[in-house]
């Protein structure tokens, strides 16, 4: 369980100063296939550190929320971009689950890279769940472009914009979790047996 491990080592050496200041700037990536425990693992380790050293944190879907500032557009929306967003920009330590899994448009894409680009600049602790692979990136062009083969289309940079991809490296440490089965089917399998 390095994953495990890992998670632990990332809680313990959070806050390392006594008088309470945050230590760690980084955040983690959980990279692997549907239902090997990347959001579980996301999940715990915030509710770890809100527990333990009282930090304001945030789980954030980025499918959702990609369709909560969708809904801004209706005339009669009676919140706005900036209500919605500051909270999850200055969180002190936040999940972003799902990265790469929204539909790329340049609006999507605007919204994705404003949002951690302001984490990335504030320095701000992010974890980040991925069904892509982290890769050593694409060019802009290459990204962009939704054509390319399937082995190509499982790297996370043919998803999100490359400067984003970049940031990442930077910004959070990779964690890839390569189950042979997918969790959620094996309990379902199970409760029809039983």
């Amino acid at each position: 369980m390095r994953a495990k491990s890992l998670c632990r080592r990332y809680v313990d050496d959070f806050l390392r100063d006594e008088d309470g200041r945050r230590f760690c700037d980084t955040g983690l990536l959980f990279a692997g296939p549907p239902g090997v425990g990347k959001t579980h693992l996301a999940a715990a380790v915030l509710a770890e550190l809100i527990e333990t050293y009282r930090v304001r944190g945030r789980f954030v879907d980025l499918t959702a929320l990609t369709h909560e500032l969708q809904a801004l557009m209706d005339p009669e929306s009676d919140r706005s971009r900036g209500s919605i967003l500051r909270p999850i920009e200055s969180a002190e330590i936040l999940v972003l689950d799902e990265l790469g899994s929204q539909k790329s448009t340049p609006w999507s894409r605007d919204v994705l890279y404003n949002l951690i680009n302001r984490r990335y600049a504030k320095r701000l602790p992010t974890l980040f769940t991925t069904n892509f692979r982290l890769d050593q990136g694409a060019s802009e062009d290459e990204s962009l472009d939704r054509t390319l083969d399937t082995g190509r289309a499982e790297l996370l940079s043919y998803r999100i914009p490359a400067v984003l991809v970049s940031r990442l490296h930077e910004m959070a440490q990779p964690i890839s979790l390569d189950a042979v089965s997918d969790y959620r089917r094996e309990v379902r399998s199970h409760q029809h047996q039983g």
